[in-house]
């Protein structure tokens, strides 16, 4: 067997091979093409079966499987290193997904109430009250109209010496005043007699003080200026205005629906 000596890689490792001018080689019956040694970064990539390598910085061998360097033999573990200083806290990641909104919550019991606040100063006095004038300068003569129908789309039938009402308006009556019928025209029956009549009435607070007036036909026109209701106290009186239509025959009689009155009234 000639000499061996070793040559450097390009790579760093080393080659053990013969002095022989013939390409470096070892001989070994037990299938090992070659030995390289040096530090493991030099390792070259496992693709040769059989080859070792021999990592100078670990004291480790390494068998070439073809496909992975497998280690040959491994010394006992080495006690645990000290532990490295904290990293640095990395950038604040993106802000997430908005959940849904959830369900709106019950309302709560109401809270006892708070204290009373301290009384309010006194206000400045008003002006002075302004005398009102007397009364006839407060209320007016008032003079207006009135008008009305039995209506409906049939006649109506009225009982023998009796009376239907068919129109009530309410109304005001001012401290010493009068109201009064100044004029009437009217149309109740085709016959121009008496018994059937048209009646008014100034109902006043007081019942005992009521005033009727009865027409003195059954159609036509007249000027009254009948004295319904007289307010004689300081207040205002509230009154009803009712009118009936009368009949005074001693046996029924049928008023058509189309009858109708119109009435001149005045507060005087």
């Amino acid at each position: 067997m000639g000499k061996h000596k070793h040559h450097k890689d390009k790579d760093g490792s080393s080659t053990l091979s013969r002095s022989h001018p013939s390409p470096p080689f070892v001989i070994n019956t037990g299938g090992a093409p070659s030995i390289k040694t040096g530090p493991l970064k030099s390792r070259p990539p496992a693709n040769t079966v059989g080859r070792l390598f021999l990592a100078t910085d670990q004291g480790i061998l390494y068998h070439d499987t073809g496909t992975q360097w497998i280690p040959l033999q491994q010394g006992p573990p080495g006690s645990p290193g000290e532990q490295g200083p904290q990293g640095l806290q990395g950038p604040p990641g993106k802000e997430g997904l908005r959940g849904p909104q959830g369900l709106r919550g019950e309302q709560g019991l109401p809270g006892p109430p708070g204290p009373q606040g301290p009384q309010g100063l006194q206000g400045p006095p008003g002006p002075p009250v302004e005398q009102r004038p007397p009364v006839s300068e407060t209320y007016p003569s008032t003079r207006f109209q009135l008008s009305g129908g039995v209506g409906g789309t049939s006649n109506i039938s009225i009982p023998r010496h009796s009376r239907v009402n068919r129109q009530e308006i309410f109304m005001n009556i001012p401290p010493n005043k009068k109201l009064i019928l100044k004029q009437i025209r009217f149309k109740l029956h085709e016959i121009h007699t008496t018994p059937v009549r048209l009646l008014i009435e100034g109902h006043p607070s007081i019942p005992s003080a009521i005033n009727i007036y009865r027409s003195q036909y059954g159609y036509g026109e007249e000027t009254p200026n009948y004295i319904l209701t007289t307010n004689n106290s300081s207040n205002v009186i509230n009154i009803i205005l009712k009118i009936f239509i009368e009949n005074r025959f001693s046996f029924p009689i049928q008023i058509s629906y189309i009858s109708s009155w119109w009435l001149d009234l005045a507060i005087e």
